[in-house]
This record gives C-alpha cells, structure tokens and sequence, in this order.
C-alpha cells in the first residue's frame, strides 16, 4: 500500500486528507479512494508501467464519454512515478447497485434498466477507429478457450453443449460492426444514489467489440434483477430488440458459458460454485440452447409500466435565447410567448442559436391560449416576467400573441451541438420552431437524452 505522503507528491497535493485502499472488484489495479480537506472525492488507479498504452486510451477513452450524458468517472489527471502509471478519476457517488437494486420496486428496477440501456447506446455511439473484423476477432479466440475449458481439473456438465452452440452459431455475427464498449458492463459496476442516479463506473476493461458482447455478462443483473436486465435492453433498443440481437446474445452467452469455470478454478471454491451456478442457470434460461430468447426476457414490461416508450406529447424543437433560458431556470420568467406555436401540450427541446449553437434541454409547456395586446401586456406584468410596456413595444402591430404556461424545465448534463446533430442527423436549426416527428431518428435520440436528464 502506498502512504499518503507518497500520494500527496505524486499528485503534488496537499491538500489530501482521507486515502483508502480499495478491494472490490477483478481488476489488477491497486485503488485508493482520496477525499480532501474540501471534502471532494476521488479514486486513484495505479498500474505497471507496462500497460502505460493502455491506461493511457482508457483515460482518453473517457473523455470522450464524459462528453456525453452519462454519469461517469471525470478523467483529471495522468501520469507515471516509479515504473508505475497512475489516473486520478473523479469519484461516482452511490451505493453499490449489486446491493440497491433488490430492494427497490419494480418500476424503478425497470427504470434504472432503461437507463443504463440509454446509457450503453451513448457509449456506443462514440467514434472508434479499427482495422480489425469482429467475427475473425471473435473466431480466433474460441479455440483458445476450449482448450483452456477441457485441460481444467473441473469441467461443467454442459461444456459440450456450450462449445457445440458456438462452434455451430459463429456466422450469426458475420457482419456485426465494432464499437466503443464498456467491456464489463452489469450492476456490479454499477452505483446507485440514494435519489436514484445511476452511475457507470470501472471502464477499465473498455475495448473495440460487437457492442452486443457489452449484454454479455447479463446473468450479474438476471440473479438480482429480471427487470432491470430487461429494461436494459428495452431502453437500448427503444422497447423493440430484434431477433438478430437476441441470437448473438445467445452465442455470447454459450461462449461466456466455456470460460466461466476454467476461469473460476484459480480464486477458489466459493468462485468456482458461483461460476457453476451462472453457468446452470444460463443454460435453464436458454432452455438448453434450445431457445433464442432467454426465459428471463420479460417483453411485456415496456406496457406494464409508463415510461419512455409511452410519451404521446407532440415533441417540437424551441428556438430560443440564452438570455431567456437563464430567467426561467432562475425562476424569472413563469411562461413562454410566441406569435406561431401549437396549442397543444408540448415538449419542446431548447435550441439556442447563434452564437452558442446547441440544444440545451426542455421545457414542458401547457395550457397554451390566445391573448390580445391589451391582455398579454397585463398578464406579462402580473405574473412577473416584465414590464407592460415591454411586451406592448414587442407585440407591435400585431393583435396579440400565444402565452403557455412553463411547467418544467430539463438541463442536458452535456448540451447537443449544432455540428453533432447535423453530422449525424441531418439537423437544420429552426427559426422559430419545428415539429420533431418530421426527423424520427433525431426524436428518438433527443427523448433518450431527456430521459436519462430527468430520471438523474
């Protein structure tokens, strides 16, 4: 264990006040959780000078994801000291999901499912370079495997059953891409708050993969959760998962199915029973591998329960002023007023133009009706958002205006760009507003990102 002192100067602190030696988990790091005398936290990951490439794109790695809506570890700071490499992370508050999920209610289990589902999807999403092909990566390792399977003093009674399937099932995932993955992803790397946030912590196993294999260690949330293993899914796949995903889970499940006791032998009994367990119960869920979808997939949660998938406001995209989203997250400024909007209820996604060029978040607007001069000027000063003559001079000559009320405002962790919603969605910026439904797939992805925003 390394002293505080020795802490302080590697970090050149000192300002340290708590280190604690950390034992969770498989990784070969040496951990230590860090508070200050300002009582902010920390982890510091330490690892041979060997693996310094390594360390060194997974710290990069999250960069990159911490620019998007997840609530991950903050990268700080990196460096080496004495044949070793280090990175400073900032520190995800919450309880160890392993622990929490069980002893929340249904509806949230899914919920939280969902999330981290949303939360994969972003991970995923992030730009990646590989010259490799997923299927020959996947293909040359198997053999490997087996080997290691059959020379282990303990064999599992279904081994033959696991290799057949793989050996026979490979062409399913031909074509599958390779992507940024977490590479460890379930609820044991997983912190919940005491509010409910969910965080995403130890990416330390992050690798270029089918991002399907990031569903591949599923048992860890199935033995505490069917929901939330379910609600992963639905939220990645917006409630409808196809069959093409469902057979490759089902070949990384018999893969995962080989390795599991080999793997167990060297940490002892108590891991090698473990191991045997997953592997007994993946292949009741399986059926045999007779099955395509697991037993513990349960289809009919998205309707069970009001979630993401059962939001029937008209989405539109708002353009609007930085100065004004400032007064209503303020408290400011109570209602909106447009000379063009629907009537409707709406959930409006915030673009700030020129010279900021994002989408920020959303507001929900309701109880929208027409106000003549006269009355919007009155009404604007009553309720506090100005002055009467203010809004009499921006009325004009115009009769009147729309007034709708504000009923909720959503800040994204991280704002949209202009540039990333045109790169990827074709986006063009409103001069006043625009329907959303028009741009599907921009709709989709805009509801995920207010999701993940307003369950945190």
């Amino acid at each position: 264990m390394i002293n505080k002192e020795t802490i302080k100067k590697v970090l050149n602190n000192n300002n340290i006040n708590k280190i604690k030696l950390l034992n969770q988990g498989w990784s070969n790091d040496c951990k230590y959780y860090i508070e200050d005398i300002q009582q902010q936290k920390f982890i510091l990951r330490i690892s041979d000078i060997s693996l310094y490439d390594t360390k060194l794109a997974q710290y990069n790695y999250l960069k990159e994801i911490n620019k998007l809506n997840i609530n991950a570890p903050v990268p700080i700071e990196f460096g080496t000291f004495d044949n070793q490499v280090y990175m400073l992370l900032s520190w995800v508050h919450g309880d160890d999901a392993l622990e929490v999920i069980p002893t929340l209610d249904e509806k949230s289990q899914y919920e939280l499912g969902i999330k981290a589902g949303l939360m994969l999807k972003q991970i995923h999403s992030i730009p990646v370079a590989s010259n490799q092909i997923w299927y020959e990566v996947f293909k040359n390792k198997i053999p490997q495997k087996i080997k290691k399977a059959k020379a282990a003093l303990i064999q599992h009674q279904h081994l033959d059953t696991f290799i057949d399937y793989v050996l026979n099932n490979m062409e399913i995932i031909k074509n599958n891409p390779m992507k940024l993955t977490h590479g460890d992803y379930h609820l044991g790397n997983m912190v919940i708050s005491k509010d409910l946030k969910l965080g995403i912590i130890d990416f330390d196993k992050v690798a270029i993969a089918d991002p399907i294999d990031d569903f591949k260690p599923f048992a860890w949330n199935v033995r505490k959760s069917p929901v939330f293993a379910t609600g992963l899914i639905d939220g990645y796949y917006s409630g409808k998962p196809q069959e093409s995903f469902f057979k490759a889970l089902t070949l990384y499940a018999a893969e995962s199915c080989i390795a599991n006791v080999a793997w167990a032998i060297s940490f002892g009994e108590e891991e090698i029973k473990i191991a045997s367990e997953v592997s007994d119960q993946t292949y009741e869920w399986y059926k045999g591998f007779s099955l395509i979808v697991p037993t513990w997939y349960e289809k009919n949660l998205k309707n069970k329960f009001k979630t993401l998938f059962t939001n029937n406001k008209t989405r539109i995209i708002l353009s609007l002023k930085q100065e004004y989203l400032d007064r209503i997250v303020e408290g400011k400024k109570q209602f909106e007023y447009r000379f063009s909007i629907p009537i409707e209820d709406l959930e409006a996604y915030l673009y700030i133009p020129t010279p900021h060029k994002k989408i920020a978040g959303t507001l929900e607007l309701k109880n929208t009706r027409w106000m003549d001069k006269k009355e919007v000027s009155t009404f604007y000063q009553k309720v506090g958002d100005g002055e009467y003559e203010t809004m009499f001079a921006w009325i004009g000559e115009r009769k009147g205006c729309y007034v709708s009320k504000i009923d909720s405002v959503t800040l994204f962790k991280q704002a949209i760009s202009f540039k990333y919603l045109k790169d990827n969605f074709n986006f063009t910026a409103p001069q006043q507003w625009l329907y959303l439904h028009k741009n599907k797939k921009l709709e989709e992805y805009l509801s995920e990102v207010k999701y993940l925003s307003t369950k945190e």
